[in-house]
C-alpha cells in the first residue's frame, strides 16, 4: 500500500467503545476505505485507503461530523 494511503486522524468526543464503533461505522461506509482502526483512549482513527482510489478525507471528516464528533486535520502516514 502506498504511504499516502494512511491517515490517522484525532476524533475529540470518542468516550467509549460503543462512540468509537459509531465513528468506524461512519468511516467504512465509504467506498476508498479499504480498513479502519479506531481508539476512544487514543482519541483516533486510523484509515487505509484502497490503492487506486483518492483518500475522501474531506468527506469522511463531514461525515464524523454530523455523528456528533470532533475530527482534527489528518495525519498522513
Amino acid at each position: 500500500m502506498n504511504s499516502n494511503n494512511k491517515f490517522t486522524l484525532h476524533i475529540g468526543g470518542m468516550g467509549s467503545d460503543h462512540c468509537a464503533g459509531i465513528v468506524k461505522k461512519v468511516i467504512e461506509s465509504f467506498d476508498s476505505v479499504l480498513e479502519v482502526q479506531t481508539s476512544f483512549a487514543n482519541q483516533e482513527a486510523k484509515i487505509a485507503f484502497n490503492d487506486d482510489t483518492t483518500p475522501e478525507i474531506d468527506e469522511i471528516m463531514k461525515a464524523i461530523k454530523e455523528a456528533g464528533y470532533e475530527p482534527a486535520q489528518p495525519i498522513e502516514e
